[in-house]
Order: C-alpha cells, then sequence, then structure tokens
C-alpha cells in the first residue's frame, strides 16, 4: 500500500490504503459521486506527497495538505503494528 485516500465521511476523517494512485483517485471520484464522501486527497508514502483532490477542476474542500499528512500518518500509526512473534 503505497499510496492512501483521505476522505470524510459523516463528518469523520479516513484513510484507505491502494497500491496505485489510479485505484486511490477511482475511489475518491466515485465515493464523492455516489456515496457521499467528502474527499480530501492522496498521500504517497514513498514522497510525501499530497495530492488534494479536485472535481471537474474544482476543489471539493478547503482543507490544507499538512491536515492530510497528520490524518494519514496517525491511521498509519493506529493500523500498522509490528508483528509479533508466536511463542515456540
Amino acid at each position: 500500500m503505497r499510496f492512501v485516500a483521505i476522505f470524510n465521511q459523516h463528518q469523520v476523517p479516513h484513510a484507505l490504503g491502494f497500491t496505485n494512485s489510479v485505484e486511490a483517485l477511482d475511489f475518491l471520484f466515485w465515493g464523492y459521486e455516489d456515496q457521499q464522501l467528502l474527499p480530501y486527497g492522496i498521500y504517497d508514502k514513498f514522497t510525501d506527497q499530497v495530492t488534494t483532490y479536485t472535481h471537474a477542476g474544482q476543489l471539493v474542500h478547503t482543507i490544507k495538505e499538512e491536515s492530510i499528512r497528520v490524518t494519514v500518518k496517525r491511521h498509519l500509526a493506529l493500523t500498522h503494528r509490528p508483528a509479533t512473534s508466536e511463542p515456540s
């Protein structure tokens, strides 16, 4: 999971990982069109770059890129814990 789509649903921020940016963008597009999601953008874990989401050339939110980074990093810290070895 290199790319993380960040969105808001029912006033709660969410993050969902994808292997490529096209899938992440597609998810945000259809989420905005059909599922009443408020897309923020896509975060690239390898480059630390944020791409804000635009719909038909227009921003759909006013969230800052740094807020997107903070949301992603919190999500990753909670969901990606190191694996523990099983007792022998």
